[in-house]
């Protein structure tokens, strides 16, 4: 396995694999401060930040459609999570 991965390449898989470690350590420590709720809108809110940080960083084409779907998907995600009451977990 670790003969198709080429030497030039071992240092970004190590920045990788680092990133990833400190995002769910971040994420997990983020539960201790925060409400669920407001941790699970943050996190729904990476496809918002992928399309910023792709139109400014990568220059990529964003549309009006693209902020308007990335937009109703957040407000989805904050219209369920923020609907449900501490006691709607009954499962009736």
């Amino acid at each position: 396995m670790w003969d198709s991965i080429p030497a030039e390449q071992t240092g970004n898989l190590l920045l990788r694999c680092a990133q990833g470690m400190v995002g769910r350590l971040l994420h997990q420590s983020n539960l201790k401060w925060f409400t669920i709720t407001t941790v699970s809108i943050i996190n729904s809110m990476q496809p918002f930040f992928t399309l910023v940080l792709g139109y400014f960083i990568l220059k990529e084409a964003v549309t009006k459609t693209d902020f308007a779907l990335i937009f109703i998907g957040f407000l989805a995600i904050v219209l369920i999570v923020s609907g449900m009451k501490p006691d709607d977990n009954s499962g009736k």
